[in-house]
């Protein structure tokens, strides 16, 4: 955390003046609510006295957000002395001081994703310190590709794994032959520690070096192009900042205690790094795993394979994957004590898994399901889209700092640490195309990550937010993606609650329950709470005198706690305007993602998974959302004109700030003149309904197809290890 003092003036202090006022403003517009809707009965107005409810109902529908908000807020700041964290260098004790680490797998869930991004999350992976760690790409393609590109990433992809095994391999055994050397220079009598040091210091640099190499390569291979920030970040963050760290220890070397046990464990963690096993697997290939077309079924086919041996019988329907005998084996799945799930488009901190797994393996936290660090979005983004969007993302990681302080931890699907046990105690069984298969992650909803947080504490198991920002992710670059990434987060709420309300109940009254039980209903219901209110204070209008004075002051904590996150989080306080019209925008999205959940409620029919896009162009606005959106600012301008002309100059002040925020969304997040392609795309095609489709507008950057895995590894590297 933070240790300003403007930091922790920010926290508690705050914090508390803000739910003060809050209550204060609530209870003084209860009390004018309370007096209307009186009036209007005492004279039998029900008109009034309807308007009155569809006014203030709404209000209180905010006000829990609201007051859900502040709670996690007091919490993230309440975390400040949780832990006493270790230092790096007893950290790095504690993994490379034994040889008893736990195995580690990382598994990488791709679908058609650009060769160049999963390269770098692969590399990104494989340079995660931990001593014993494997990476896994969940290749998710179909097996038989319907198209030049589609054949041409695919191929490509498979080739990728060869070549970071190539990479990687070459370094491995350069340190791991250090190692073997050092162990039988310390069996020598003429054995050196001064000499031992020094080596290492060498050593150190040398890594050092090969980092820095790959950086300039990365460069040179990228020179035709700007940069854009996951490329920036790869460098900076991925490449240069561990070369850095490895200088830094080569300089300590020198002050490294003169025993075996440091020696040893420097020489363990060295001939470690780059010891890192790559592989991939298609389910799709087989015809006795899920070929059900979601990310949950993709980790849930692998998760089922973990421990045990399988070889390929090719039948005449397809190809099988049958278990196996030792002798008979073709595939063989190391099992795993801990799994880290990782987006195609997530990069991670090299300290990462180092970090989490010594939070879980401490004593007490036996029944710790999940550790994670909610992702943050890449800096400097390029449009104003990304930047609010990944705005509100970095404000979102604090609240899930509060989370966790209140025992309300959700997962978040992009990245995690997983016991594998706590796996296997919430596992149960589908059957699909007449096959059975194993269930750790439901697939019954869009938002499966949440759906597991409810399935673990069920079973008390405990989830929590490590806090430190880890992991970085792609922001939607246009607004088409974006909806698909903000709808899809919206649809599955409404089906969890009634497994938290179950799980509450189970539970004995307690303070501690009831701010857990308000922090994960406003998690799973507030998209939907908040676009409905919403959407019925910018439909509805009303004369002034049935608004309350104090609602503006009402609404005044949450703006003002709001705009501090935004500086906390790293972004400018007048940012707090633009991501108020970049939510207006999203209210028609959440609403329906909330009506798609509705409508699986009532026919048991899933909505079909939608992946955010991740491709060169831009991702067309379906022509639903744009009549819905240019309604809204149609209706905002003409109840403003009306507030206008009518004198209802409180009313008037609301209209006038929404129809501001619609007329800046849609010209710089939605944009004018894509607004008319999208228009004129949907109308040719005949595809007036926002299905989970996607369209790419505009033509990749020249040369982008061709480019594969160049951008990431130099094709030197590749020729000098061959």
């Amino acid at each position: 955390m933070h240790p300003s003092p403007y930091y922790r003036f920010a926290g508690r202090p705050v914090t508390l003046i803000a739910v003060a006022i809050a209550v204060v403003a609530g209870g003084l517009f209860t009390a004018d609510a309370a007096k209307l809707l009186a009036e209007a009965l005492y004279w039998s107005d029900y008109q009034s006295a309807i308007k009155v409810i569809t006014l203030y109902g709404p209000m209180y529908l905010l006000m829990l957000g609201t007051f859900s908000y502040l709670t996690t807020r007091y919490g993230m700041f309440a975390r400040t002395n949780e832990y006493a964290h270790r230092s790096g260098a007893d950290q790095i004790d504690f993994l490379y001081g034994t040889s008893t680490a736990p195995e580690l797998l990382i598994m990488v869930p791709s679908y058609k994703e650009e060769v160049e991004v999963v390269g770098k999350t692969l590399i990104s992976a494989g340079l995660v310190e931990y001593p014993k760690k494997r990476v896994v790409l969940l290749l998710d393609d179909p097996p038989v590709p319907t198209s030049v590109d589609d054949d041409r990433r695919l191929r490509s992809t498979r080739n990728l794994i060869n070549q970071l095994n190539t990479l990687f391999g070459a370094r491995a055994e350069k340190f791991g032959a250090e190692q073997r050397a050092y162990l039988e220079r310390r069996e020598g009598s003429d054995f050196d520690h001064a000499h031992e040091r020094e080596h290492l210091g060498r050593l150190h640099g040398e890594m050092a070096d090969w980092l820095e190499e790959r950086g300039q390569k990365f460069l040179q291979e990228n020179s035709g192009r700007a940069l854009d920030r996951s490329d920036q970040f790869f460098l900076d963050s991925i490449l240069l900042a561990p070369a850095k760290a490895l200088r830094q220890r080569a300089a300590e070397m020198a002050e490294l205690a003169p025993t075996l046990h440091a020696t040893d464990t420097e020489y363990r963690r060295l001939a470690t790094m780059f010891n890192t096993e790559f592989a991939s697997f298609e389910r799709k290939r087989y015809m006795n795993m899920s070929h059900a077309p979601n990310k949950a079924m993709n980790l849930n086919s692998y998760f089922s394979l973990l421990g045990r041996r399988f070889k390929e019988v090719q039948r005449p329907d397809g190809l099988y994957l049958d278990e196996a005998d030792v002798e008979d084996a073709t595939l063989v799945v190391r099992n795993a004590d801990y799994i880290i799930n990782l987006d195609a488009d997530t990069l991670l901190l090299s300290e990462y898994a180092m970090r989490l797994v010594d939070i879980i393996e401490r004593p007490g936290n036996e029944r710790l399901a999940i550790v994670q660090t909610p992702y943050s979005a890449f800096p400097d983004a390029a449009s104003q889209l990304e930047r609010i969007a990944g705005a509100t993302t970095d404000v979102q990681y604090l609240t899930h700092q509060g989370m966790t302080h209140f025992n309300a931890t959700a997962w978040v699907g992009a990245n995690a640490l997983i016991r594998r046990r706590a796996l296997d105690d919430i596992a149960t069984e589908c059957e699909e195309r007449d096959f059975r298969f194993k269930v750790f992650i439901q697939d019954k909803t869009l938002i499966e990550d949440t759906a597991a947080s409810i399935d673990l504490i069920q079973r008390n198991w405990r989830l929590y937010n490590y806090p430190a920002r880890l992991a970085f992710s792609a922001t939607p670059p246009d607004f088409g993606s974006l909806l698909i990434q903000r709808r899809r987060w919206a649809n599955g709420g409404l089906l969890i609650f009634p497994n938290l309300i179950q799980y509450t109940l189970q539970r004995p009254l307690s303070m501690s329950q009831l701010a857990e039980t308000l922090v994960r209903s406003n998690y799973l219901l507030g998209a939907a709470f908040t676009s409905v209110s919403m959407l019925i204070l910018l439909v509805c209008s009303f004369n002034d005198n049935l608004f309350s004075i104090w609602v503006p002051l009402a609404a005044l904590p949450y703006q003002l706690v709001y705009c501090i996150d935004l500086k906390i989080a790293g972004y400018r306080r007048r940012d707090l305007l633009r991501v108020y019209a970049l939510n207006m925008m999203l209210i028609p999205i959440y609403l329906g993602g909330t009506m798609q959940s509705l409508r699986q409620a009532f026919t048991g029919r899933k909505a079909p998974f939608a992946r955010t896009p991740k491709v060169a162009g831009r991702t067309a606005t379906p022509l639903l959302y744009l009549f819905a959106l240019y309604g809204l600012l149609a209706w905002c301008l003409f109840v403003f004109i009306g507030d206008l002309t009518s004198g209802r100059t409180f009313h008037m002040s609301f209209t006038l700030i929404n129809t501001a925020a619609y007329l800046y969304g849609i010209t710089r997040y939605v944009g004018l003149k894509a607004s008319v392609l999208d228009f004129y795309a949907d109308v040719k095609s005949f595809n007036l309904l926002p299905g989970t489709h996607m369209k790419r507008i505009s033509a990749p950057r020249s040369g982008e197809s061709e480019k594969v895995f160049e951008t990431v590894v130099s094709r030197a590297d590749r020729s000098h290890a061959q």
